[in-house]
């Protein structure tokens, strides 16, 4: 995961080179937005160096490029597609949705989407941008995400290891640090309260249909003692209805091609 401002294509190849397979980017909507909410130190913008850092690496690291939304900026994110639109990008580059959440006091709360009204927008997304619902059918896990994966890491500029990116910057959620050689780990009771969590044996969860595409929710916001359901439990049924017009769709096109 990179905001991409330094992913170059000379460092897009180091990073091949170093058996990434994939980079994650992200960005806070088109330049008039994203320009105020992501400057460099001096107040410049950023956008226009991200995105031509985009361009010149689609075609050596798979893009996957996050458009994080709340209340204040929905109504601009068909404009971020208008753009991979217009420069030929979306070959190379997966565009999807992210939820803003006000963690480390980096958003007002007001302005961040309940994961219902998330759930509902990202759907209207997908379907004004034509892009695939096949791929957002749910499908069994074996964890959440990189924070209850054992070899999921976060590492600052400084060499710090986390095991969530909401943690970056607070120092006592720190479970390491790279430059200390062989004993580079040094919270291992943080990394057992975010991968031992057995869903199974909370009742809201082992009762829950959405348990197997879930896997009891962000570990973060559990140890936050927030709430942690999937987002898309408040709007299965639509995705599910959209995803089946998708596939049937596709199986009447492959059947007409015989």
């Amino acid at each position: 995961m990179t905001n991409g401002y330094l992913l170059t294509k000379e460092n897009a190849e180091r990073l091949k080179d170093c058996k990434v397979g994939q980079v994650q980017i992200t960005i806070d909507g088109p330049k008039e937005i994203h320009d105020v909410r992501r400057p460099l130190v001096n107040g410049k913008g950023t956008y226009d160096i991200i995105m031509k850092n985009i361009m010149d690496v689609k075609e050596v690291l798979p893009i996957s490029l996050r458009i994080n939304v709340d209340y204040d900026n929905i109504a601009e994110a068909n404009k971020v597609m208008d753009f991979l639109r217009e420069k030929d990008m979306l070959k190379h580059v997966s565009p999807y949705l992210g939820l803003v959440e006000p963690y480390n006091d980096n958003y007002q709360e007001d302005k961040c989407f309940s994961d219902e009204m998330y759930s509902k927008y990202n759907l209207k997304f997908l379907m004004d941008n034509h892009i695939p619902l096949q791929k957002t059918y749910p499908r069994a896990r074996m964890n959440h995400c990189i924070a209850d994966a054992c070899n999921g890491w976060v590492i600052d500029d400084t060499g710090k290891i986390y095991k969530c990116w909401n943690d970056i910057g607070i120092s006592e959620k720190a479970i390491g640090n790279i430059n200390l050689g062989d004993n580079y780990l040094q919270r291992t009771d943080l990394i057992e309260k975010y991968s031992s969590f057995e869903p199974t044996l909370y009742d809201e969860c082992k009762e829950c249909k959405l348990l197997p595409i879930c896997i009891g929710g962000c570990p973060h916001s559990r140890m936050e003692g927030r709430r942690v359901c999937e987002q898309r439990k408040f709007y299965m049924q639509e995705y599910l209805v959209e995803c089946t017009k998708a596939l049937l769709k596709q199986k009447h096109e492959q059947q007409n091609c015989k």
